[in-house]
C-alpha cells in the first residue's frame, strides 16, 4: 500500500492564497490612499499657477505677466489673483495672508491678457528689495501664465496632461493593473 501525503498540496494552495490576498490588500490600500490624495487636490479650486522672484530696482521698473484663460470656463471663473510677498519670508502655501500687495487680472473665457504691474502703483514695495510674485487661480480656468520679460514660467500648455488630476488617474490605473497582474501570477 502506498501512502500519499496530501498536506503538502493543501499547504501550498494556502500559501498561494495568502500571497494573493496580501498583494490584493496592499494594492487596495494604495488605491484608497491615492484616491484620498486626489480628492484633496480636486477640492482645492485655487492653485498656485506661477511664482517668481523679482527685484524692484527703480520706480520706473515694471513687471509684465501674460495670463491665458481656458475657453471652456464660465466668465466669472476667469480671475487670476496676483500677490507680492517679501522674498525672504515667502514659503509656498504657508503665508497666503502675509502678502504685502495684491491685485487681480479679470478676463473672459478664452482671453489672453498681458498686464503690466508698475511698481509705483504699490506703496508697500520698496526699491532695491526682492519680492516673490505669485499668481493664484482656478486651475481649470487658467491655461498658462508667462512672464513676458523672462519667458514661460508656469502653467500648462494644453493637452490631456494639463487636465487637473490626470497624472493621479494614470498612477492609480498603473498600480491597480500591477496589483491585478501580481495576484494573477501568484
Amino acid at each position: 500500500m502506498t501512502h500519499v501525503d496530501n498536506t503538502q498540496i493543501v499547504e501550498s494552495d494556502w500559501e498561494q492564497l495568502a500571497v494573493r490576498l496580501t498583494v490584493g490588500a496592499a494594492a487596495g490600500i494604495l488605491l484608497v490612499g491615492l484616491m484620498a490624495v486626489m480628492m484633496a487636490g480636486v477640492g482645492a479650486a485655487t492653485e498656485e499657477q506661477f511664482a517668481d522672484n523679482v527685484t524692484l530696482e527703480t520706480e520706473d521698473d515694471s513687471l509684465e505677466l501674460e495670463v491665458s484663460f481656458n475657453d471652456s470656463i464660465d466668465d466669472e471663473d476667469a480671475t487670476a489673483d496676483v500677490h507680492f510677498y517679501d522674498a525672504d519670508e515667502y514659503t509656498e502655501g504657508g503665508n497666503e495672508n502675509n502678502a504685502l500687495e495684491e491685485d487681480s487680472i479679470d478676463a473672459n473665457a478664452g482671453q489672453t491678457l498681458a498686464t503690466t504691474f508698475d511698481w509705483s502703483d504699490y506703496d508697500d514695495l520698496e526699491h532695491g528689495e526682492d519680492y516673490t510674485v505669485v499668481v493664484d487661480g482656478d486651475d481649470d480656468a487658467i491655461e498658462s501664465v508667462a512672464r513676458l520679460d523672462d519667458g514661460l514660467i508656469g502653467g500648462g500648455v494644453g493637452g490631456a496632461d494639463s487636465v487637473p488630476g490626470f497624472g493621479v488617474v494614470v498612477a492609480i490605473a498603473a498600480l491597480a493593473t500591477a496589483g491585478i497582474l501580481a495576484a494573477r501570477s501568484n
